[in-house]
């Protein structure tokens, strides 16, 4: 067997080049299958969104009524839960 001398560093680079191949033939497969995907039609309006928030108000601002929305979905898909669990007879 042809065994390569501990310590020389040509391990790593053995190791480093056949993970790299192996990344590159999946971002090369990921990208093959995403040519066959349509584009986003929500990716414009959304980045005009995002561009007019980010444009017109302060982090701060941004994320509180993000916090806020977060904890209202949060709370909205508790109490939904909690009814499924009621109509289900399971007591909490």
């Amino acid at each position: 067997m042809n065994e390569i001398p501990a310590g020389n560093g040509s391990e790593m680079a053995v190791n480093d080049s056949l993970l790299m191949t192996g990344r590159l033939s999946s971002i090369k497969a990921v990208e093959d299958v995403l040519n066959f995907m349509p584009d986003n039609p929500l990716r414009d309006p959304f980045a005009g969104l995002w561009m007019y928030m980010t444009n017109n108000f302060t982090k701060y601002q941004i994320a509180t009524f993000g916090s806020f929305i977060v904890h209202e979905v949060c709370k909205i898909a508790t109490v939904h839960w909690l009814r499924i669990m009621h109509w289900m007879g399971v007591s909490i």
